[in-house]
């Protein structure tokens, strides 16, 4: 195997080793702070738009990793297609859930699903991490993802080290994913 794919493989799963660490420590605390309601709400809210982002994505995955592995210019323009696929497809399935959720769920939970749904969005809209896998550049993935959860992290354990209003907990939902995006846009342009 060559040298590059190993580490390309290598910093892939360095990624999950920041990401179960946060999740074992940072996670149990703002649980234990907040309490079973606020993590559950949360947790469920999250899994609500996990299901959705996946049928969004819509396998565009494999597509796009096979044609940027063969041409990166062609791979470029099947981004911007998938995307925008992603979008809608994300949309026309958010909007039942965000409903249901406003009529049947309390406040506190319709912010958590907002705030899920936005960091759906840059999920879906994220097709540079598919494009610096097939280029094996996932070392820019690994470091601005890890960057994110770390944000994530950071600003979950103040808001529960601080006993703010846990409503403050949707900026660390979002900033995971708008941190990665913005730091994979960058890169690209």
């Amino acid at each position: 195997m060559k040298l590059s794919v190993m580490s390309n493989a290598a910093w892939m799963m360095s990624e999950k080793i920041v990401s179960v660490f946060g999740v074992i420590f940072v996670t149990s605390y703002v649980a234990k702070s907040f309490g079973p309601t606020v993590f559950g709400q949360m947790a469920f809210s999250t899994s609500l738009f996990s299901m959705v982002q996946t049928v969004a994505i819509f396998g565009t995955e494999t597509i796009l990793f096979k044609r940027i592995s063969k041409s990166a210019p062609k791979g470029l323009r099947l981004m911007t297609v998938a995307r925008t696929m992603r979008l809608v497809l994300l949309l026309l399935t958010s909007l039942p859930v965000l409903i249901w959720v406003w009529y049947n769920m309390q406040e506190n939970f319709l912010a958590f699903a907002l705030a899920s749904f936005i960091s759906s969005v840059f999920v879906t809209q994220d097709t540079f991490s598919v494009y610096n896998n097939a280029r094996l550049a996932s070392r820019l993935n690994t470091v601005a993802n890890s960057a994110g959860l770390l944000l994530g992290f950071a600003l979950s354990f103040t808001i529960a080290w601080l006993h703010l209003n846990p409503l403050w907990l949707t900026a660390s939902i979002v900033a995971v994913t708008l941190v990665p995006y913005v730091i994979k846009r960058a890169s690209l342009s």
